[in-house]
């Protein structure tokens, strides 16, 4: 059996670098796109997100981040097993 070490280094580089970085990075950018700690700013990218999509799962959480400038170990979770997944994805498409 043929273990391609370097594949997995891949993706278990994605997985702890999303594991690390998501922390910081997803409350930035979520208030950067107009979640803030009063509720959305109006004439930005979430008030056209809320004013299309109302109070949707997608908002609610995005404004929960935005007004406590954290998220959740599950959220965390969830962003570094998506990472891995679509670094496994990249790999096996061969354009790597």
């Amino acid at each position: 059996m043929n273990i391609d070490y370097k594949k997995y280094g891949v993706i278990a580089g994605a997985v702890v670098g999303t594991a690390v970085a998501a922390p910081i990075v997803i409350p930035a950018v979520t208030v950067a796109i107009g979640f803030g700690s009063g509720g959305v700013v109006g004439g930005t990218f979430a008030a056209t997100m809320m004013s299309k999509l109302g109070t949707c799962a997608v908002v609610s959480t995005l404004q929960s981040i935005g007004a406590t400038g954290a998220i959740s170990a599950s959220s965390t979770a969830a962003a570094s097993v998506t990472s891995g997944w679509l670094t496994n994805k990249w790999w096996n498409s061969g354009t790597q």
